[in-house]
């Protein structure tokens, strides 16, 4: 609705949620989130060459955490988990929400990796955006159909591929 992003899996939840939320502040009563994090999961079985395209989204994530501050929820329960670094923001942003994502995400990045982060965060944030790009959803695709036609390219594999020789080269450790 009014996301600033485009969010193809969760469109119907969120207007759901609009209207819950308001409901809530009018009722003044306590609001808990069943969350399903990875919900798809299945459906990348169907994609054309049966891989997954990561599913990063941190910055989504902050979205939905600011929406769920505003309507005051009380309580979350987490049905599946979310790949790292999403984990990672995720429960910073649950101790802490007044801490950044793109903070949050340089600190996992360069904590984990040193120098080797700087390459790792920019793929990160390239294959995220990606699935956030409403111009790269055609029209009677399915979504799982777009992973690696639309979003994951041969120039987009090739980038990426230039990126984690960046950091392997900036890497300190063989470990």
């Amino acid at each position: 609705a009014d996301s600033p992003l485009y969010d193809p899996w969760s469109s119907s939840e969120h207007e759901l949620f609009l209207e819950w939320g308001e409901e809530i502040k009018q009722s003044g009563r306590e609001f808990s989130l069943w969350t399903y994090t990875n919900c798809g999961v299945s459906d990348y079985e169907k994609g054309e060459r049966n891989y997954a395209y990561p599913g990063f989204m941190a910055h989504n994530l902050a979205r939905q955490w600011e929406r769920w501050r505003e309507f005051k929820v009380q309580g979350l329960f987490l049905c599946g988990w979310y790949a790292e670094p999403d984990q990672y923001v995720m429960w910073h942003l649950f101790f802490d929400g007044r801490r950044g994502v793109d903070e949050l995400l340089n600190e996992y990045f360069i904590g984990l990796y040193g120098a080797a982060g700087v390459p790792l965060k920019a793929m990160y944030d390239d294959i995220e955006s990606r699935r956030y790009d409403e111009s790269l959803y055609p029209p009677g695709k399915l979504l799982v159909d777009c992973f690696w036609t639309d979003w994951g390219t041969a120039e987009r594999m090739e980038a990426w591929g230039k990126l984690m020789a960046e950091a392997r080269a900036l890497a300190k450790t063989e470990r």
